[in-house]
Order: structure tokens, then sequence, then C-alpha cells
């Protein structure tokens, strides 16, 4: 008997005054037996009432606590507790709002709303609520009406650049050049080239923008506004054709640029011959003793033999010779290296040190890169070529398409007089007289 469960006595358990679940999980049955007793016995069924209805919330508590808690201390649905916190005005419980906050001395509109948020522990769009319900104005509208936009040099820069300066918002600047009617600034790289001499049409954009030391967008402008099309080499769907003696004895990439094909098609078309790469033709012809392993880096071996550095790398740790150690950079005596005289990639490559450490130390010493003297060279004989002084400042910024403060500023750092525009005078037509007609 021991093994048997013991029977339940039916008429002592409270049928009707607890729901059939409960009583099915305190008894251990299924909720469907408690429910046929209690319909076997004419009982009714146990009236579930909301719990909302059977507790009210201390309003003195919403807020002070999370909405979740604050349902799991009182039983109350968080649905139920975040409509109540709703309807009495109340805001949620932050935790890292620890006490009341006096608006009126954490200093609305003299920093920035997201400074203010950040010091506070709050979101930036409650600093701006209060803000903005006191009639405060931001920090960027108090600073935007001290300064002087008309000696900013707008149009002269970049709007982000002049907004980085100031401090303040890209928009709040662009607001202000377009009320001015002041053109945006744009970096003409290709300012000083006879656009018409270059090939345009002739070579891809991407090889003349390589050679020209451009961006691909601007060789593409210049060449939509001359009406030239495309070189048709690298149209889409053109059956180009190669000469399959050369696959395999230059790398792809090199066979590309001599035929003026795409690298995925010289690749193509050698795979489609079974010709082996250029890099593994190499790599079994070379006396990988006498090379130098580990003595310089694998790149510039690889570089130097036209093969992957992949390849070089395998040849070494197969011979068990550990990498070459590039310099560092307390160890260059960047006195003595021509820094800005040559690219940071070549002179890297020469120090066998990482691009980086090369840009690093020149920019330390405030030397300019190459491409920025060339371009600083470029600008300076574009100016000297232009009539400064001999036009008006105006007449001569309309021909150019610049601001008017553009040129004025390279007059003026040239030291040349302006000319002032004369107007045209008009002659007064005096009646005839008697005196004049005789």
């Amino acid at each position: 008997m021991s093994g048997k469960k013991q029977p339940i006595a039916w008429d002592e358990v409270p049928l009707g005054r607890e729901s059939d679940a409960a009583l099915a999980r305190r008894l251990g049955v299924l909720s469907d037996t408690v429910g046929a007793q209690r319909r076997k016995r004419g009982i009714p069924v146990c009236p579930v009432r909301r719990r909302s209805n059977r507790i009210d919330l201390p309003l003195a508590e919403l807020g002070t606590m999370t909405d979740a808690a604050l349902g799991a201390k009182y039983g109350v649905a968080l649905a139920v507790v975040f409509k109540r916190r709703k309807e009495a005005g109340i805001p949620p419980f932050d935790p890292r709002r620890r006490r009341a906050i006096d608006w009126d001395r954490v200093g609305l509109g003299r920093e920035i709303d997201r400074a203010i948020a950040e010091k506070l522990g709050l979101g930036v769009n409650i600093v701006f609520a209060q803000r903005r319900k006191r009639g405060i104005p931001s920090y960027t509208t108090r600073t935007a009406q001290k300064i002087d936009w008309d000696a900013v040099g707008l149009g002269q820069e970049s709007d982000r650049d002049i907004a980085k300066r100031l401090g303040l918002d890209v928009s709040t600047v662009f607001d202000h050049r377009r009320q001015r009617g002041i053109p945006p600034y744009r970096r003409d790289a290709g300012r000083g080239i006879d656009w018409d001499r270059v090939g345009l049409g002739r070579e891809s954009d991407a090889a003349l923008a390589r050679k020209l030391g451009l961006h691909v967008r601007t060789v593409f402008e210049q060449r939509r506004k001359r009406g030239i099309p495309r070189c048709p080499t690298f149209v889409r769907g053109e059956r180009k054709i190669v000469p399959v003696a050369e696959l395999g004895t230059m790398t792809d990439r090199a066979f590309a640029a001599k035929h003026g094909v795409s690298v995925a098609l010289a690749v193509r078309r050698r795979k489609k011959a079974g010709i082996a790469p250029f890099a593994a033709r190499r790599t079994r012809q070379i006396a990988w003793d006498g090379v130098g392993l580990g003595r310089e880096r694998d790149s510039v071996i690889a570089r130097r033999l036209g093969v992957s550095a992949a390849a070089v790398a395998g040849q070494r740790q197969r011979r068990g010779i550990p990498p070459c150690q590039p310099p560092r950079r307390l160890e260059i005596e960047w006195a003595k290296q021509p820094l800005g005289k040559m690219t940071d990639g070549a002179l890297a490559e020469r120090l066998g040190c990482a691009v980086s450490t090369v840009a690093l130390a020149r920019r330390t010493r405030g030397i300019p890169s190459l491409r920025t003297r060339k371009k600083a060279e470029e600008e300076r004989r574009f100016w000297d070529e232009q009539p400064l002084g001999k036009l008006p400042d105006r007449a001569l910024a309309d021909r150019l398409g610049y601001p008017v403060e553009t040129v004025a500023k390279e007059r003026v750092a040239r030291g040349i007089p302006e000319l002032k525009s004369r107007k045209p005078t008009t002659r007064v037509r005096r009646k005839p007289t008697a005196k004049n007609r005789s």
C-alpha cells in the first residue's frame, strides 16, 4: 500500500474558491480532473479578478523604482504600472538620477545639451526639453550670434572645417553661408590641367587619374563635360583579344595594365588556357638562398622579385629563418631622412618600416607631405598666372568661378593693390542756344 497514492478528499478541497489551475498545481493532478470534480458537485468556477482591481498602487512609489520591480512587488502587470505612471504624469525611474535636479542652476544654454546630459547622466532629449521649456536658446545659437560671419571665410573652407574650428554644428555654418549666397567650397584638384591634351577617352578614367594624381570622379566629370565617350577597351560585354603567348610571363595585373583589360579578364583567360600564374613560375626559378631572406621584409623582397609576399614568407618559413624585425621609430635618425621630399611609402620601403611610422615622424616635425607641397605649388602657379590687380576682384572672381573673398585674399598675399571698377560717366547733352546756332 505504500507505493499507491492516497486518495484525494475532494469535499475538503476548496473547489470554486481558487482557480482550477492553482488547485491542480497544488495537488499534483491535471486541471481537467479538478474541473470534473467541481462540476460533479455543481460548484461554479472561481471568478477571476484582475490584479489591478484588487490592489491599489501607491502613487508615492511610482517612479521611485522600475515599473517591472513595482509590478513584482504588488503583483501587478507591467502594463498596468506603466499606464498608472503615465496617467499620473510621473517620469520613468532612471537609476543614474539619484536626486532631484535644480534645472535653473545646471547652466542650460552655456554648454551644449550633450555635455550637460553626460554630466547629469541623463539623455540629451531630457536636457533639450528642459531648456526649451524655459525658453533658453541653445549654446550653438548663442555662440553663432556673437560671431562675425563675414570674417570667418565662408566658402573658402569646407563647412565641416569651419564648424570644427568654431566649435559649432555643421548645419549652423551651412545656414549662414546659404543666407549670404556664398557657394560651397570645392576642392578642384585639376585646376591647372589642360584637359584637352591629357587624352580623355583614350585611356580609362582610373588610369588617367593615377597618372595625374587625382580622383577618378574628377576625370570622369571633365570627360562628361566635353561629351567624350569613355575608353572603348573598358566597355562591358565587348570581347577583347589578348595575346595568349604573354599570359603567365608577367603578373596578371601588369598584363591587364599593358593590354588595357581588367585583371579579372586576364585571370579568366589564363586559367582557361591552363597556364600557371607568373608568381608560381618565378618561385621555381629563384635561388632563394641568395635573396637575403630574413634581412629584409617579405613584402620588399616580393616586390623586388615580382612574386607575392606569401610566397616569400613560405620559402623563409621552410628554411626556418625568422622574419625581419623593422627598426623602431626611436632608433631612426629622422633628421637625416628626406621627409617630405619623397612619398611616405617610398621612404618606408627604404627604411624597412611601416608607412604610418614615417607619416607620424613627418607630422610631428611639421613637414608637409610631398603631395601637399605639389598641390600648394600648383595653387601658387595658378594664381601667379592670373591678372590680379589688372581686373576688379569681382570681375576676376566671376571669370574663374571663385568667391570674391578668395581672389582678394590671393591678391593681398602678393601685395598687389586693388583695381576699383570705374563707373561709366554719362555726358549731358546741352540744348542748342541762339549763340551756338549762329
